[in-house]
C-alpha cells in the first residue's frame, strides 16, 4: 500500500501536463522506478521537448524549493534530453546510495524562450532499494603497476564478474575493465594499458549472479614508474634506497617503483591481512635525517599504530653473479624506533624461495630491545662462502609479536669496504672530509664536477689520498659541486661509489647551515622582497637554499616588507644583511628578529628598516625561520627544534632618493597628481632620458629611456612614487603622485 501511494502521488507531480506560456509540456513519462543507485524514468520522446529544450532533475537528501537547484548547493542538478530517451525509453539516474531517502522534482526548461514549465509546489520524496549485491569481500587489494593496477583476491559463487571504469584527470573514460572469477583463480587479475606515473581514477562494482550490481567505489590511483631492472647484479654494489620527490614531502616514485619493481617481496606471515599497510617491506622518508630514505618494515598496522601484526615478511636482492668473486662482505646499518623488542635476520641463499632463503647455510639475526634514536647502526657479515655462483640477499623482518619497526639502509656488497666518513666540511675554496681508516683498503678516490654525472664514465675530476682525515683544494668559492666517493684495496679491487653524485656548496667565505629538516612546510615557500621574487622556492636540499643570484636594490634608511609563505605554523623568521661584508652574520646586523609567523599557506608581509648610515654596495643577506624556537642567535647552526629553512640572498644598498636634487636639470613633472595614461616630463637639460619608478616600498616598477617628454604611467595604480630621471649623466628625483 505505502508503494502503490508513493507511487500515485509521483505519477501525479511528475506526471501532469503544464501549459507555460512558450514552455508547454504534455508529461511523457509512464512510470518512476526506484533503484540501489538511483531510479529510472521510463516514457517516449516528447517533441514539445525537442531541441533545444531540456528536462531537468534536481534530487537531495534534504527538502528543497524545486527549481532551486542552480543557487543551492546541497541540490543535485542533471539534465537530458529526447535522445536520452531514443533507444530504449528510459533515463537512468544513477550515483546515489543505496537505501537513502531523497527529494527529487523534474521539469523542463526552455532555452529560447527563458522559461520553465509551471514548477511543482513541493519536491517529492522516495528511498532507494537497499542494494541486493553486497559489496565484495573476497577482493582484498588494489596495487598500482607502472602499465595498471593488480586485482588481489579470490573466487566467490556470489558474483558473475567484476568492472573497473578507469578515467583520466579529466574525467575522460580510458578503459573498461572487465573479469571474471576464473581470472582471480591464481588469486590476482592484472590490468595493463595504462600510462607510468600517471593519475587516474578507478570506478568498481561487482555484478551478482542475479544481474544486480553492487555500489561503485571510488580509488584514485597512479600508476608506477616503468623501471628497467639488472637482469642480474655484481659486487661492488650499494643501495642506499634512494632519495626524496622535488618538493621533499615523499620518497620520489622513481625509487619507490625501484624498490618494489626491481626485488622480491615476499609476505610470509598468516595473521596479518593481506590488504594491511604493514604487510609488506617498503621505502621511506627518514623523519630524523632530511633527505635520507630507507628500507622500513613495520611490526604494528601504520594506520592506526596501534594494532599489532608480528611480521614475517622479506624484501630480497638479487640475483647477484658472485661466479668470479673470492673474498666478499656483505654490510648494511639498522635503526629502530622504540625500545620494542624486533627481530631481525639477513641470510644469503641460493634461490629466492622462501623455505630456501630461511635455511640458508649463511645467515645473521638480532634482536633489537632499545631504540637507536634516529641513528643507522653499522653491520656487517663475511659472505665469502657464497663466492662462485648466484646468490640471493634476503632482508627478514619476524618473530615480533610486540614490535615496532625495523629499517634498513646502506647495503653493500664487495671485497672492498665502503669509505665510512663521518665528517664532510665544505669552505670557501675546497672541503675536509674525515672517516674512519680500514686495514683493507689502502686509498680513496673523489670524484667531482660542477655538473651532474655517473660516477665513474671519466667526466668528473679525479682525487685520490691514502686515508682519512683529507682535504681537497682549489674549487671556486660560492659554487656547487657534485661529489662521489669510493674505496681502494688493490690493483682493480674498489668498492661501490658513495654518492649519487651529492651536491655540496662552497662557502665563499660564509657558514653553510648545518642541515635542518623542512619537509613538512617550515621555513620559505616563497620569499619575495623589493625585485626579489623567489615565489616557489619550496623546501630546499638539507633546509639550505643559495639564491645569491637574485638581488635588489634597497636604500639607506628605506622601509621595506618582506612577503613569505610558509606551510607550517610557529616559524621564528629572522633576517640578516651583511653590512660589513665579513662573511659573519652579527647581532647588530639583524634587520628582523624572530617575528613569528602563524599564517600557514597564504602571504604575511613583515616590516624592516635599512639602517641610515647601511655601508652602500652589495651585500649578502640571510634569512632564516626555525619551529617554536628564537632563530635571532643562530644564523648557521642547525635550528634548535631541528625543523626549520634557511636563504640567502644578495642587496644592493643605494642611495636614499632626495627632492634635495630637483634643480638640477630643472624636472617638472605634470599632471601631477596624475589621473591620465601618461605624464610629460621636462628639463632644462636636453638629450634621452633615463627614467626609473620607484614604489614606495623600494620595488622598481617602470625603468625606460624616452626621447620626447611623454610617459606612460598606465601601469602603475593609486598611490605614490619616486621618479628617477637621469639625462647626460645627471639626476634628479621627483615624487608622483597617481589618483
Amino acid at each position: 500500500m505505502k508503494q502503490f501511494y508513493f507511487l500515485t502521488f509521483l505519477t501525479f507531480l511528475f506526471f501532469g501536463e503544464s501549459t507555460y506560456g512558450q514552455c508547454e509540456w504534455n508529461n511523457n513519462f509512464t512510470q518512476f522506478i526506484p533503484t540501489s543507485d538511483g531510479a529510472i524514468l521510463v516514457g517516449d520522446p516528447n517533441p514539445q521537448v525537442d531541441d533545444p529544450n531540456l528536462y531537468v532533475v534536481e534530487y537531495s537528501t534534504s527538502p528543497f524549493n524545486p527549481g532551486s537547484g542552480a543557487a543551492d548547493p546541497n541540490v543535485n542538478l542533471v539534465t537530458f534530453t529526447n535522445d536520452d530517451l531514443a533507444d530504449d525509453g528510459q533515463y537512468e539516474l544513477t550515483g546515489l546510495e543505496p537505501g537513502t531517502l531523497y527529494y527529487i522534482t523534474i521539469f523542463i526548461f526552455c532555452p529560447t524562450a527563458g522559461q520553465t514549465s509551471d514548477l511543482p509546489t513541493n519536491a517529492v520524496n522516495f528511498v532507494t532499494l537497499d542494494s541486493a549485491c553486497p559489496d565484495p569481500e573476497n577482493i582484498s587489494q588494489f596495487d598500482p603497476t607502472a602499465d595498471g593496477f593488480d586485482i588481489l583476491g579470490s573466487p566467490s559463487e556470489i558474483y558473475s564478474s567484476y568492472t573497473i571504469e578507469v578515467y583520466a584527470a579529466n574525467n575522460t573514460l580510458v578503459q573498461i575493465y572487465t573479469f571474471t572469477n576464473d581470472d582471480l583463480v591464481d588469486g590476482v587479475y592484472s590490468a595493463t594499458g595504462l600510462d607510468p606515473l600517471t593519475l587516474y581514477t578507478a570506478n568498481f562494482y561487482a555484478t551478482c549472479t542475479d544481474g544486480s550490481n553492487t555500489a561503485n567505489q571510488e580509488n584514485a590511483f597512479e600508476t608506477l614508474a616503468n623501471i628497467d631492472c639488472p637482469a642480474v647484479y655484481y659486487a661492488p654494489y650499494y643501495n642506499d634506497f634512494g632519495s626524496l620527490n622535488d618538493t621533499a614531502d615523499n620518497v620520489s616514485a622513481v625509487d619507490i617503483a625501484t624498490f618494489e619493481q626491481c626485488n622480491i617481496l615476499i609476505d610470509a606471515d598468516e595473521g596479518v591481512p593481506e590488504g594491511n599497510n604493514a604487510d609488506r617491506w617498503g621505502v621511506f622518508a627518514d623523519w630524523n635525517n632530511s633527505g635520507n630514505v630507507f628500507a622500513i618494515s613495520f611490526a604494528l598496522d601504520p594506520g592506526d599504530f596501534q594494532t599489532q601484526t608480528n611480521p614475517d615478511q622479506l624484501f630480497v636482492l638479487g640475483p647477484f653473479d658472485f661466479t668470479n668473486e673470492s673474498n666478499l662482505e656483505l654490510s648494511w646499518k639498522y635503526s629502530s624506533y622504540a625500545d620494542n623488542i624486533d627481530n631481525y635476520s639477513v641470510y644469503v641463499s641460493e634461490t629466492s624461495d622462501y623455505e630456501d632463503i630461511i635455511s640458508a647455510d649463511i645467515s645473521y639475526s638480532e634482536t633489537i630491545t632499545a631504540s637507536t634514536n634516529g641513528e643507522f647502526i653499522p653491520r656487517s657479515l663475511d659472505i665469502s662462502n657464497a663466492a662462485g655462483g648466484i646468490r640471493y640477499i634476503s632482508f627478514r623482518h619476524h618473530d615480533s609479536p610486540n614490535g615496532l619497526v625495523i629499517g634498513i639502509d646502506d647495503v653493500t656488497v664487495g671485497s672492498c669496504p665502503m669509505p665510512q666518513i663521518n665528517f664532510w666540511q665544505m669552505e670557501d675554496n675546497g672541503v675536509q672530509f674525515g672517516g674512519i681508516n680500514n686495514d683493507q683498503i689502502i686509498g680513496y678516490q673523489i670524484e667531482y664536477s660542477t655538473s651532474e654525472f655517473v660516477p665513474g664514465d671519466g667526466s668528473a675530476n679525479v682525487f685520490e689520498f691514502d686515508s682519512f682525515p683529507g682535504s681537497l683544494d682549489g674549487l671556486e668559492s660560492d659554487t656547487q659541486y657534485y661529489f662521489a666517493i669510493r674505496s681502494v684495496c688493490g690493483e682493480g679491487s674498489y668498492s661501490a661509489w658513495e654518492g649519487d653524485p651529492d651536491p655540496w656548496l662552497t662557502t665563499g667565505g660564509y657558514c653553510l647551515p648545518i642541515p635542518a629538516d623542512c619537509s613538512y612546510g617550515d621555513g620559505f615557500l616563497s620569499f619575495d622582497l623589493a625585485d626579489i621574487s623567489n615565489p616557489n622556492s619550496g623546501c630546499s636540499p638539507d633546509g639550505y637554499g643559495n639564491f645569491t643570484e637574485q638581488a635588489t636594490d634597497l636604500e639607506q634608511g628605506g622601509i621595506y616588507q618582506l612577503t613569505m609563505v610558509t606551510g607550517y605554523d610557529e616559524q621564528y623568521v629572522s633576517m640578516w644583511i651583511d653590512f660589513n661584508d665579513d662573511a659573519v652574520f652579527s647581532s647588530d646586523e639583524l634587520v628582523i628578529v624572530d617575528e613569528i609567523v602563524n599564517t600557514v599557506g597564504e602571504p604575511v608581509e613583515i616590516e624592516f628598516t635599512i639602517p641610515a648610515d647601511a655601508n652602500l654596495g652589495e651585500h649578502r643577506l640571510r634569512a632564516k625561520t626555525d619551529w617554536q624556537i628564537p632563530s635571532s642567535d643562530n644564523p648557521c647552526g642547525p635550528p634548535f627544534s631541528s625543523y626549520g629553512e634557511t636563504e640567502d640572498y644578495t642587496v644592493n644598498i643605494v642611495e636614499a632618493l632626495s627632492t634635495s636634487d630637483f634643480n638640477v636639470l630643472n624636472l617638472r613633472i605634470f599632471p601631477n597628481p596624475a589621473d591620465t595614461d601618461f605624464v610629460t616630463i621636462t628639463s632644462s637639460v636636453n638629450g634621452d632620458k633615463s627614467i626609473e619608478v620607484l614604489d614606495m616600498n623600494g620595488r622598481k616598477v617602470i625603468s625606460t629611456i624616452i626621447t620626447d617628454d611623454k610617459l606612460n604611467i598606465s601601469s602603475l595604480q593609486t598611490g605614490f612614487y619616486m621618479t628617477k630621471v637621469t639625462i647626460d649623466g645627471r639626476t634628479s628625483t621627483s615624487k608622483l603622485i597617481i589618483e
